[in-house]
Order: structure tokens, then C-alpha cells, then sequence
């Protein structure tokens, strides 16, 4: 899901006509601009104009920026709206009261365009998310509670504990003294991961997948800009955010650094209480932006992923074995004579009966990469990373022995008198010589044969050999 273009009403409040006309010049083309030259103007138009975001100078005639802000977010009205500090001043106690007050941004003039664009829209988007997030919640607020139920039951312990789910940044420096001081910043709120060069940041990213990346701009091997090319062109890690760190201050370097796919740009010496400050803000789309992605590619009755869910792990699965040279292991699930469960028990007890076995199946799992879709109405599809034939045999042997273990009856699946299923089970290594679509096909066709065979069994082929 990638951050698109935003449009919104942008509110600026600054004294002096200058700034005014530049930022009516750098946001007109795409916004709609609104004025303001002193505090409680500002006041009175944000709450009967509402815009979507407040571009606030800290220095203003009466009142100034920081009560203003204190007193847009005491309003229930104006308290969703976020404002982004303007300021001539890089004093780090103005950004920590600021941030304090509830300004999700800073901006230092004179005004690098690009660096405003993109702060802007980045905090559009997240508006816009936010609100398609309480849009769905209304529609469907059950099926919203089951997905968060969901979120927090895959993060179970073994122990039967819930695990506390942190987010993971990569942070790529060669610096040991830079690793050191963003490690004690956010050790204690994030689970951290470093890389020090350029094809270790590559490999670290596609293999942990985090949330944000913090990336040098030079690196011993490449430029940080290089890297933030190549990973925006591959697909498992497009989505990422990434921000540039670096003691480059330049106004073409921060230019360079947006232009190449970056959403903020944080300048050494790191100042501790702005960069936790920031990560948190930047995080909370990433947060919100998962959630509402997860809404989409989860199948609403039995609460697990849907096709187009397994679409994109399938791929993504796909490709990391292929580079690895590890095996792939593809079951194909069925639930045996289901129509005929429909038309005896009814479709109402169907969905219950489809609930039973999305659990199971869900249940069986022996890792987390264990990757489980309901990709049609009664059938269900597995993916095994890094599991060879025996190792899959074993687990499709246990995931048959769970749905038996439900008991569910079904007079109409002929002589076992209870829900069953059909496993179609293929072991490959992907390569060259067979695509994706094909090993798909294969493992359909052998739970076409274990259908033929009798049902409620396994029917296998390894093309590892």
C-alpha cells in the first residue's frame, strides 16, 4: 500500500506576507490554501473551516504558536487536526515544547520546499488513513473487533501469554558511535536490527521486513540514496518508510533524499527528544496504514487471510526461496463433500462448520511463517517455508488428525460420518524450471487425486528429488 498523492485544506498562519505568498505558491497547485496572520484569527478559522492540516509559525502578534496549539488541541472540535511548527529557530527546547503541545512536526525556514511537500503529505495521509480506519469501524464494527482479536491471538507466546508486538527498525550506518546513540534512543520502545553497508542493509530488509528504516547517506559500499533506490523498486520492501539520517545539511542533499523515496529526512548530532518524537509519529501511520491493509486481505468469516492476502505472501515466499535455495512446501486443503454438508445442516451452519476448521487449521501451525488463506469457499492453502517433504508429510499428517479430532458430524460425507479433509501436498525448490503458478497447479492436482483416492487423506509429489 503505498502513500499516494494526497489533496486537503491547508491552513497557514504566519505574520509575515512573504512566507504567506511563498507558501501559497508551493501549495496551491495540489491544496486548497486558507490564511491567517495572528493567533486568534487562526483559532476562530480552524474551528469553522476545519482544515486538514495547520502550517503554524512559532512567532506571532498576541497569542503565540505554541498557545495556539495548546488551544486547538484542548478543542474537541480542532484536536484531530495536526499542525506542523514553522520556525526560524533550531532551538531543541522550542521542538520538545512544541511537540509537547501536540504538533506532529517541525519545519525550520528559510523553507525547503521539498522537505514541506513531503512532511505535509505524509501527514495528509495519515489523517486520511485515520479516517478510513473509523469509517470501517463504523460499518463493520464486529468484524473490526475479530481482526484485532486476531492480530493479538498470532502473538501468543508458547507460555499461552501474550507477547507485547513491537515495531522493528533497521537502522544502516557504518558509524558505530551513530548505532550506539539511536540504539540507547529507542532500544527500550522498538526491536532494532543494524546494518553497516549497503548490501547488508539489502539483505537485512527483505529478509526482517521492519516497519521504518533510519539510513546513512554514505555508506563504505554505495550511497544511501542508491540503496534507497533499489528498495523502493523491489516489491517486498517498496512499502517501507525510510528516513535518510546523516550530517549532510544541505538543501540539494535533503531534495536528493525525498526525490529517491524518502519521507523525512533527521540531521546529526541526533537530538534525542526529536527523534523519539519523530519515530513515533512516522510509526503510527506505519501502524495505522498495517491495520487498515490487514482489513483488506482478511476473509471476514473465518478471520484468517484471504486469497489476495496469500497472493502477495506467496509470492514474496516464493522469491525468498529462490534465492535461499531452500525447499518449498504448498498444501492444498479441501473439506470433504462440504456442498453436501450445506444442503443437509444449512448454509448458517456451514459458516459455523467453515469457523471450526479455519481454527484448526490455524491452530496446527508449528511456526509463525507457517502461512494459512482460505482462498475459496471450502478450501483452504498452506505455504511451508524452508520445509522439506518428510517435514510437510508430518505436518499434513497432524493437520488431518485435527479436523478429525473436531467431530463434527456430516452424515453426507459418505462413509466417515464427519467433517474431513483432502490434502494435495507439493515439495519443490523453486527455480527456473518451474514457475510459481505451476507449483500451484501441481498441488491442486494432488488434492484432485487424494479426492479420487477416497478423501481424507494426503496425496503428495516431491520435485526436490
Amino acid at each position: 500500500m503505498t502513500m499516494q498523492q494526497p489533496r486537503g485544506r491547508v491552513l497557514v498562519v504566519d505574520d509575515q506576507p512573504s512566507n504567506i505568498e511563498l507558501l501559497h505558491d508551493i501549495f496551491k497547485a495540489v491544496h486548497e490554501v486558507e490564511f491567517a496572520m495572528d493567533g486568534e484569527k487562526a483559532i476562530d478559522m480552524a474551528e469553522s473551516a476545519l482544515p486538514d492540516i495547520v502550517l503554524l509559525d512559532v512567532q506571532l502578534p498576541g497569542i503565540d504558536g505554541f498557545e495556539v496549539c495548546k488551544r486547538l488541541k484542548d478543542n474537541p472540535k480542532t484536536q484531530h487536526i495536526p499542525i506542523i511548527f514553522l520556525t526560524a529557530r533550531r532551538d531543541v527546547d522550542d521542538m520538545v515544547k512544541g511537540y509537547k503541545m501536540g504538533a506532529v512536526d517541525y519545519v525550520t525556514k528559510p523553507f525547503n520546499w521539498f522537505e514541506l511537500i513531503a512532511k505535509v503529505n505524509t501527514q495528509l495521509v495519515l489523517k486520511d488513513v485515520k479516517a478510513e480506519l473509523r469509517n470501517a469501524y463504523q460499518r463493520e464494527e464486529q468484524f473490526f473487533r475479530q481482526i484485532q482479536l486476531s492480530i493479538e491471538e498470532s502473538d501468543m507466546t508458547l507460555s499461552g501469554k501474550r507477547a507485547p508486538v513491537r515495531q522493528k527498525i533497521l537502522i544502516v550506518d557504518d558509524s558505530v558511535n551513530s548505532i550506539e546513540t539511536l540504539e540507547n534512543v529507542l532500544r527500550d520502545e522498538y526491536e532494532l536490527f543494524f546494518a553497516t553497508s549497503a548490501e547488508e542493509a539489502k539483505r537485512v530488509a527483505i529478509e526482517v521486513v521492519p516497519h521504518l528504516i533510519m539510513l546513512d547517506v554514505v555508506l563504505p559500499d554505495s550511497s544511501g540514496y542508491e540503496v534507497c533506490e533499489e528498495l523502493k523498486r523491489q516489491a517486498e520492501t517498496q512499502d517501507i518508510p525510510i528516513v535518510f539520517v546523516t550530517s549532510r545539511d544541505s538543501a540539494e542533499d535533503e531534495v536528493r533524499g525525498f526525490q529517491a523515496g524518502a519521507i523525512d529526512y533527521i540531521v546529526k548530532p541526533y537530538r534525542p527528544n526529536i527523534v523519539t518524537v519523530r519515530m513515533r509519529n512516522l510509526l503510527e501511520l506505519v501502524r495505522n496504514r498495517d491495520l487498515l491493509k490487514r482489513l483488506t486481505l482478511t476473509d471476514a468469516l473465518t478471520n484468517i487471510p484471504n486469497r489476495r492476502n496469500f497472493q502477495e505472501v506467496y509470492q514474496r515466499e516464493w522469491f525468498r526461496a529462490l534465492r535461499s535455495g531452500e525447499p518449498l512446501s504448498i498444501l492444498m486443503m479441501d473439506i470433504d463433500n462440504f456442498k453436501r454438508y450445506n444442503d443437509y445442516y444449512g448454509h448458517p451452519q456451514g459458516d459455523v462448520c467453515l469457523k471450526k476448521v479455519a481454527k484448526a487449521l490455524y491452530t496446527a501451525r508449528k511456526r509463525n511463517t507457517d502461512f494459512l488463506a482460505r482462498i475459496g469457499g471450502e478450501e483452504f492453502v498452506m505455504v511451508l517455508p524452508n520445509t522439506d517433504q518428510d517435514g510437510a508429510n508430518n505436518f499434513a499428517t497432524s493437520v488431518l488428525n485435527a479436523v478429525r479430532q473436531l467431530n463434527i458430524p456430516h452424515v453426507q460425507n459418505e462413509n466417515k460420518g464427519q467433517v474431513t479433509l483432502s490434502i494435495g501436498l507439493l515439495t519443490c525448490k523453486p527455480s527456473h524450471k518451474i514457475k510459481r503458478d505451476e507449483a500451484l497447479s501441481l498441488a491442486d492436482e494432488c488434492l484432485y487425486q487424494a479426492k479420487q483416492q477416497g478423501r481424507d487423506r494426503i496425496a503428495q509429489r516431491d520435485m526436490t528429488i
